[in-house]
């Protein structure tokens, strides 16, 4: 953008991002742009990060059925592709719930948007990917809870949150060792895991209601 300086004009130079490539001939229209939010969820500015996850996140709330797909393959191709495609997406959205340490203090509270988008993007995913992956998904975060720094046990029970909101079916063969990782969430040290840990409560309270008025 010019700008005068007594008599000189100062242009300053602008990075001009480059242009995401068109998809191939059959297949997945966004598969390029999603391919780069993918990359982009693990760079080292958290606003990218951010912009990313929200990215992948809106993208996948209507297309995630058709990620990874190509026109000229058969059915149990197409399924395949997608299945694989939205596992990789998982197992990146999972690294990103735990390795993202940025948090915005504001008064009292933390507010980690980085977490909070990747994990709303897992959700999204989650509604999709293949049932016999969400044991996987679920071990995972189950990891994620209980480890020793608070932003990792954060970032796995935003994932928790979602995913017993999602495909809460996932979570019922193992309620009872769920709710133990929700009542320790609970009691844990940091305000920000207790408070999600509650939300996340949730959607088994329920589960478990139901359960209570068809016994």
């Amino acid at each position: 953008q010019p700008q005068m300086e007594g008599d000189v004009v100062v242009v300053e130079s602008v990075k001009v991002a480059e242009e995401v490539p068109d998809a191939g001939e059959g297949e997945w229209p966004l598969e390029p742009f999603c391919s780069d939010m993918c990359h982009d969820i693990f760079d080292a500015q958290w606003e990218v990060r951010h912009g990313a996850a929200m990215a992948l996140r809106d993208a996948l709330k209507h297309h995630s059925e058709s990620a990874g797909r190509s026109a000229g393959d058969c059915e149990d191709q197409q399924n395949r592709d997608n299945a694989e495609w939205l596992e990789e997406c998982t197992v990146r959205l999972l690294c990103v719930l735990a390795l993202d340490r940025f948090g915005d203090y504001v008064s009292d509270q933390v507010v980690a948007p980085v977490r909070e988008t990747a994990s709303q993007a897992l959700g999204v995913v989650l509604r999709t990917l293949p049932m016999v992956c969400l044991p996987s998904v679920l071990a995972c975060l189950t990891k994620l809870t209980q480890h020793e720094w608070w932003e990792v046990r954060h970032g796995g029970m935003l994932g928790l949150k979602y995913l017993t909101a999602v495909r809460t079916e996932a979570v019922q063969p193992s309620l009872v060792s769920v709710l133990s990782l929700i009542s320790a969430g609970i009691q844990d040290d940091d305000d920000d895991v207790r408070a999600v840990a509650a939300e996340a409560a949730l959607p088994l309270v329920v589960i478990m209601v139901g359960d209570a008025a068809s016994a």
